[in-house]
């Protein structure tokens, strides 16, 4: 495992690693986590009996959380659920073109993969500025185009090979969980730009435009009336206004039809009149009109709302007060309620909500298609 953070963040550079790790994924896992794997070495002999995680980020030099302020580089790129939410046929015509085949790929489930590109620039740029416009741009069309799953920022945690998944639908009959596989590595470093050109179909793929899912709050406020149809409804919210709710974020019917108004996740940075100015435009999309906030994207705002979560769930565990059935972590709480959402109640067995998660995404599938031909 050293060797394979090494290979990403450089030589003598896993101190800019964040890592976390827990032996059952339901029982008291931390998800707070600190730099480096020492940590990691501390909780058993062998990784083996682990589920370990790994920042894509890169922490600057004494960050104390992981947090998107404390992300000096961005030296990697994922794309998650390879095989089970996005079809591998998209990624072979892609290769098919030219697209860099990947640096590693990571077997996180049966049949489920997250696979990752290293990326080289010099070590002065790779925080800069241009270097995250383009990442970020490059990620937001990934997402557009169902080429990955829609969670994507640099704080994004995924599992490092050589633990194992505890989560009990993926146990063996004998209740023993899988091993997180290393099916493929190349530790060559690859171009980005020769990413982009095959995602986007063209070489000056840098100049595209964003598309609405990674705009940040100064694009997303500067589209004009009827541009954008807002969905959000406080009657039947989706799932991240639910966290909202549970965060005591005030979530409230907005000014217009599809606007929800809440606090900020940033609230802590905003100058006068901090309780206003934020809104939830559904499908995942928010924005803040304060100027502290123009910069930050959707998927920013989400995950300040899951680390918060997150760190609250953890301050429960060490107290004892967390209730029976309580979600772990933010992940979990918004699955439940796209579950709760969808109709799926009580208890059921892991083969029943197999079979109704499957037919969600069945359909969500024919949605997306009518909407593809539609534009």
């Amino acid at each position: 495992m050293r060797e394979f953070g090494e290979a990403i963040f450089g030589p003598g550079r896993l101190d800019r690693t964040w890592t976390t790790g827990f032996v059952d994924i339901k029982g008291s896992p931390s998800w707070h986590g600190r730099s480096g794997f020492a940590h990691l070495e501390r909780l058993g002999s062998q990784p083996i009996g682990l589920d370990l995680y790994f920042c894509i980020g890169e922490v600057r030099e004494g960050a104390d959380r992981r947090s998107l302020g404390n992300i000096a580089a961005q030296p990697l790129l994922i794309v998650d659920d390879i095989g089970t939410k996005i079809d591998r046929g998209k990624w072979d015509a892609l290769f098919a073109v030219g697209c860099p085949e990947p640096s590693f790929r990571i077997e996180t489930s049966p049949g489920n993969e997250t696979w990752g590109w290293i990326l080289r620039a010099p070590m002065a740029d790779m925080g800069g500025e241009a270097w995250a416009r383009d990442l970020a741009l490059l990620r937001a069309w990934l997402v557009e185009k169902g080429l990955t799953d829609d969670v994507m920022d640099a704080t994004r945690y995924i599992r490092l090979p050589g633990g194992w998944n505890s989560k009990d639908k993926y146990k063996d009959a004998a209740g023993v969980p899988p091993v997180v596989k290393l099916l493929a590595w190349d530790d060559g470093a690859k171009s980005l730009d020769a990413i982009g050109e095959a995602v986007l179909g063209k070489p000056d793929w840098a100049d595209a435009d964003m598309p609405v899912g990674g705009m940040n709050s100064a694009q997303i406020g500067g589209l004009g009336a009827g541009a954008l149809v807002r969905t959000a409804d406080l009657n039947d919210p989706e799932p991240l206004i639910q966290l909202a709710q549970e965060l005591g974020m005030n979530a409230r019917a907005g000014s217009s039809v599809g606007v929800v108004d809440a606090n900020c996740p940033n609230i802590a940075a905003h100058g006068d009149r901090p309780e206003t100015g934020f809104s939830f435009l559904g499908g995942g999309l928010a924005h803040c009109n304060h100027a502290s906030c123009q910069h930050l994207t959707s998927a920013d705002f989400r995950a300040m709302m899951e680390a918060e979560y997150d760190g609250r769930q953890e301050g429960k565990r060490a107290l004892g007060t967390l209730a029976p059935g309580e979600p772990d972590y933010a992940g979990e709480f918004m699955w439940q309620a796209e579950m709760s959402r969808q109709g799926v109640e009580g208890e059921k067995d892991g083969a029943a909500l197999e079979a109704e998660a499957d037919a969600m995404i069945g359909a969500a599938g024919e949605r997306a298609a009518v909407q593809e031909s539609e534009r």
